[in-house]
């Protein structure tokens, strides 16, 4: 597969699907710092130095006040892509406000200090709504719950931050519900206990049959995730592994120079465009994740669904915007 093949079917893509993202929602202030002589750190081991200091003092400045959070970016760049997107979410917060789309908020945001470097250094203070949010928060909310998760794709993540989604899995699981496709991009899940990973895919694994489930893991995560379970392997051999322990429909790993899926059919792989000089990491995998869902949710094959996935990351990272249809198509 080219990407001139990508950029046909964006022109050709006829049709409105319904998104559906969950749970989360940040406010994410992005900052320089800089070193004694007024230079720019750029890069994690010179700010770690500054850090372990004494005392850890040098200069920052605030760039920017923006959105964030996994669903929150989910449903951004669904909206972009012409889904017609409910976001439901911790939004209590003017940054959070006024979409051209349909939000519900369930609380209080988290707050997220961003450092952008060679690798982000992120410092979040998790809201206390979203740790102790459960599912039957959202459904006091929902206008309609049922149609909200009979959408052509759910999105959800964030999973450390809001561990209610275990449960929420198994009430869905237990539902009536007729779903279409669940993209789940779990997030950082080295900082939970083993059990409670093994809980949560093991959730996940019950909703296979209710939805098509794809699971979308970067490469810490897939290590995090098979060695838990013992399915062992890294890279190809660890998605594979995972699929076949959880028995769900697809497991991904996006990485920075491509994109892999192991399905029913195989493992597909979709290398990743290169982007020469970065400009914000932070959000790019989220934009992954939605692009990946808008394309099954249209019942694209794997290596289309990999290819957007791949250039609305590419995308946000090269350019720290998310990225219409018509941009991609530029763009590509």
């Amino acid at each position: 597969m080219s990407y001139d093949e990508l950029a046909e079917a964006l022109a050709n893509d006829a049709g409105e699907r319904t998104i559906t993202a969950f749970p989360d929602g940040s406010v994410d202030v992005y900052y320089s710092a800089y070193d004694a002589h007024g230079e720019p750190i750029e890069d994690r081991g010179t700010f770690a130095e500054r850090l372990v200091e004494d005392p850890p003092a040098f200069p920052v400045t605030r760039e920017s006040t923006e959105p964030g959070g996994q669903a929150v970016n989910m449903a951004i760049q669904s909206d972009a892509l012409g889904d017609r997107t409910s976001l439901f979410g911790h939004l209590d917060d003017p940054v959070l406000a006024d979409w051209g789309f349909e939000t519900t908020s369930m609380g209080d945001p988290s707050r997220v200090e961003v450092y952008p470097m060679d690798e982000d250094v992120l410092f979040a203070e998790r809201s206390e709504e979203l740790g102790d949010w459960v599912f039957d928060d959202l459904r006091t909310v929902a206008d309609d719950f049922e149609g909200a998760f009979e959408a052509d794709a759910v999105c959800c993540g964030n999973w450390p931050s809001a561990p209610g989604l275990t449960g929420a899995f198994r009430e869905l699981a237990d539902s009536a519900i007729d779903g279409g496709v669940l993209v789940f991009d779990p997030g950082p899940i080295s900082v939970r206990s083993g059990g409670e990973i093994r809980e949560l895919f093991d959730a996940l694994s019950a909703l296979e049959g209710i939805y098509d489930v794809v699971l979308s893991v970067n490469g810490s995560e897939l290590r995090t995730a098979t060695a838990v379970l013992g399915a062992g392997g890294d890279g190809r051999e660890g998605v594979v592994a995972l699929r076949e322990e959880l028995g769900v429909t697809g497991v991904v790993l996006h990485t920075a120079d491509e994109a892999l899926a192991a399905t029913a059919e195989g493992v597909i792989e979709v290398p990743n465009r290169s982007v020469d000089e970065p400009a914000r990491e932070t959000g790019a995998g989220d934009r992954f994740t939605a692009g990946l869902a808008h394309a099954l949710a249209h019942e694209w094959d794997w290596e289309l669904a990999l290819a957007l996935g791949n250039v609305c990351g590419a995308y946000y990272v090269e350019n720290a915007e998310t990225a219409d249809r018509e941009a991609l198509i530029e763009w590509l």
